[in-house]
């Protein structure tokens, strides 16, 4: 590890060496899932590169308690529970790495809280119907990257599927004789099948015959702009572009609204719901295999709700 002293005696660390380190050692001494140490990465990378200096951080100056809590309360702000929950826990885990590894004196782990997230225990919130027209108008269709970006939120929107099934969507997906569009099971749910509705259909001829690379290996139908292209693998690849997007157009998120591609499948989800459509045809739609996933969107059916309501009693 590249280690500096500087002049007022605080030690200077390579950032990308200390997470490499840090990466090495949830492999051999905590036994995880290469997904799991790629949040790890993810999450790590996010919150030492707000510290840098240079390339560089100095743990014992720079991450102290009133600052890391700074970083914990700004990041909670822009993101839902889910993401809370990673960003915490990697958090909580890389400060105690670095108190084992003698760059802290002290554990810091407590300084970041815990993010419970009991079962149906908050209401789903997802963008907004004039936000997402907003923020589709914003985006410039005449650029490749914007026909991209273009089609991927559109598809967010039109059928509420996880940011994976954008990504690992393949060219055989799409059925245009049979005018479907196939999205694979993911997370132990089902395969969902969708008519390939006009605009979504619209929209990726558009991309496909005017900026997709034509002469590529991947089966992928979304590839990267830049450099060689290549599959957009990462979950951050798809986030990153819908927070990009958002913060182009000037749109601004309520508190607790996601900034990433799940906050339209929340939006979607609660048009369903709303729309008087049976339960199990919207679990179907989401690709749950039980219903026991979609139950937490009964909270936002509020004529449905108000027919529950009991009289309260006079008193007498």
């Amino acid at each position: 590890m590249s280690i500096v002293e500087g002049d007022s005696g605080c030690v200077f660390v390579n950032v990308q060496r200390l997470l490499d380190d840090y990466l090495g050692y949830l492999r051999r001494y905590r036994d995880l899932s290469e997904s799991s140490i790629e949040r790890h990465r993810l999450c790590g990378s996010r919150f030492l590169k707000h510290f840098e200096q240079a390339g560089c951080i100095c743990p014992s100056g720079d991450l102290i308690v009133e600052r890391i809590q700074a970083y914990v309360s700004g990041y909670a702000k822009g993101h839902g529970r889910g993401a809370n929950r990673n960003m915490f826990s990697t958090i909580r885990t890389l400060l105690r790495y670095l108190h084992i590894e003698g760059h802290l004196a002290g554990d810091l782990s407590f300084a970041v809280p815990s993010v419970v997230c009991r079962q149906l225990s908050h209401v789903p919130r997802g963008i907004g119907k004039d936000a997402i027209g907003c923020l589709l108008r914003s985006i410039d269709k005449s650029q490749d990257i914007g026909r991209r970006d273009y089609a991927m939120i559109l598809m967010l929107s039109t059928y509420g599927v996880r940011g994976v099934n954008i990504r690992q969507l393949t060219l055989d997906d799409i059925r245009w004789e049979e005018n479907s569009i196939v999205f694979k099971p993911t997370k132990g749910g089902k395969q969902v099948i969708q008519h390939l509705v006009a605009a979504v259909g619209n929209s990726l001829l558009d991309y496909l015959r005017h900026s997709r690379p034509k002469h590529t290996p991947y089966r992928e139908v979304f590839l990267t702009c830049s450099g060689m292209p290549r599959p957009l693998v990462k979950p951050s690849n798809l986030s990153g572009v819908v927070n990009h997007r958002l913060r182009s157009a000037g749109i601004e998120l309520p508190e607790g609204v996601s900034h990433g591609s799940h906050s339209f499948r929340h939006a979607f989800a609660c048009r369903m719901v709303c729309g008087s459509l049976p339960f199990k045809h919207v679990a179907d739609m989401l690709g749950h295999k039980s219903l026991n996933s979609t139950m937490i969107y009964t909270k936002i059916d509020l004529p449905a709700l108000r027919q529950t309501t009991l009289e309260w009693p006079e008193v007498l």
